[in-house]
C-alpha cells in the first residue's frame, strides 16, 4: 500500500468562470470614495519601476450589493506617461474627455504562485467613465468569481485610449494608445492602514513530494505582510515541524526552516510580498560551517510525512522579533 501525504493551505480557493450578469445597472451597485484609491501598486525594490510606469492607475474591487461573488473593478486614472516629443523622455500627460479604458484582471494561482489565474480579459468587459464628486472613475461591468479579494494581489492589464488633453486628438487608436500592466494589493472594504505587522495569503507550489530541493514538500512559496506603512519588517521566517514515518512506523519530529526575500513592495498602504530565496532546509550543525540542506535530503529516509505545525517570524533591521504567526495547514492522507 502506497502512502503519500498532501498538505494545502486554508486560503486556496479555486476561481470559477468569469461571466457578465444582465440584469444589474451600470456601477450604482457598489460604493466607493476617492480615498479609496490609494497609491497600492506593487513594485519591486530592486529595480526602479517607476520609471517605467505608464499611468497613475490605483485600482479598486467592489463586490456588487445583494450579489453573491459579484464584482466590478474600478480604476482611477488622472493620467499617463508619454513620449510627446519623440525624445525618449516620458511626460505625464491628464486624460482628456473622451478619454476610454480597456482592462483584464487576473491572480496569482493559489496551487502555483509563479503563474496566473485569468479572471477577465482585456476585450471581456466594458468599462464606463463615471463622474463622481468631482473626479472620474472607470467602472467595469459586473462579473462572478468565487476569489476571495480581500488582501489579494492583482494584476491589471490595461489600454488607455484618447489620452491627449486638448480637442484635436487622432481618432486613429494606434496613435493614442497606452499599453501596460501593474500588480495591486486589494484592501478590504473601508479597511485602514495600522502599525501592526501580520502575515496572509500564505500559498506554496506543489504539494506533494515529487522532485527535489525547491519542488518538494513546500516548493516554491509566497506570503504577504500588511500593515506596515514605516517598513518595519526587514526579514521573514517559516518554521515547520514536519512528522516523519520510516518504514517501521515509527515517527520522527523533523525542524524545517525557510527564509524570504521582498519580490515587490507598497510603502503607501505597508504591504509587502514575500517569497522564499531557497527550499525549505535547516542547517546541519554537524559540520563546520554549517551547510543547508534541502527539506528532500532531510526526510529522504522516510516513507511519509505530514506538517505538524508552520509559523512566520517576522523580524526587523536588528534582528529583533517583531511578531510571530502561525500558518494554519491540514493535512490529507491518500492511500
Amino acid at each position: 500500500m502506497k502512502q503519500l501525504t498532501v498538505f494545502t493551505m486554508f486560503c486556496l480557493l479555486v476561481l470559477a468562470s468569469c461571466q457578465k450578469p444582465e440584469d444589474l445597472a451600470p456601477g450604482k451597485d457598489i460604493s466607493y470614495s476617492e480615498s479609496d484609491f490609494v497609491d497600492n501598486e506593487i513594485i519591486n525594490p530592486s529595480t526602479n519601476k517607476n520609471g517605467d510606469r505608464k499611468s497613475n492607475l490605483k485600482v479598486v474591487v467592489r463586490q456588487v450589493n445583494n450579489a453573491e461573488n459579484t464584482y466590478r473593478l474600478v480604476l482611477k486614472v488622472d493620467s499617463v506617461s508619454v513620449d510627446l516629443n519623440g525624445d525618449g523622455v516620458d511626460e505625464l500627460l491628464p486624460l482628456g474627455e473622451n478619454a476610454v479604458v480597456e482592462a483584464g484582471l487576473s491572480l496569482p494561482n493559489p496551487n502555483n504562485p509563479d503563474d496566473n489565474l485569468v479572471v477577465f480579459g482585456q476585450s471581456n468587459l466594458t468599462f464606463r467613465k463615471q463622474n463622481e464628486n468631482g473626479y472620474y472613475v472607470f467602472v467595469s461591468d459586473a462579473f462572478t468569481s468565487d476569489f476571495d479579494f480581500d488582501y489579494e494581489l492583482v494584476e491589471v492589464s490595461y489600454r488607455i485610449g484618447r489620452w491627449k488633453f486638448d480637442d484635436d486628438a487622432s481618432q486613429d487608436p494606434s496613435y493614442t494608445k497606452i499599453v501596460g500592466s501593474g500588480q495591486f494589493f486589494i484592501l478590504p472594504n473601508g479597511k485602514t492602514i495600522e502599525q501592526a505587522p501580520k502575515v496572509t495569503n500564505f500559498k506554496a507550489k506543489g504539494p506533494g513530494r515529487a522532485g527535489a530541493g525547491a519542488s518538494a514538500v513546500f516548493g516554491s512559496m509566497r506570503l504577504t505582510t500588511f500593515d506596515d506603512p514605516i517598513g518595519q519588517v526587514s526579514s521573514v521566517r517559516l518554521f515547520a515541524l514536519v512528522i516523519g514515518i520510516n518504514t517501521t512506523k515509527e515517527e520522527t519530529k523533523v525542524p524545517l526552516v525557510a527564509d524570504f526575500k521582498p519580490i515587490g513592495t507598497s510603502s503607501t498602504i505597508g504591504v509587502t510580498i514575500w517569497a522564499n530565496e531557497q527550499c525549505i532546509g535547516n542547517y546541519d550543525d554537524k559540520q563546520t560551517p554549517p551547510v543547508w540542506k534541502c527539506e528532500d535530503e532531510l526526510l529522504r529516509p522516510y516513507t511519509s510525512f505530514a506538517v505538524l505545525l508552520a509559523s512566520c517570524r517576522l523580524g526587523d533591521k536588528t534582528g529583533a522579533e517583531i511578531a510571530t504567526q502561525t500558518i494554519p495547514f491540514y493535512t490529507v492522507t491518500v492511500e
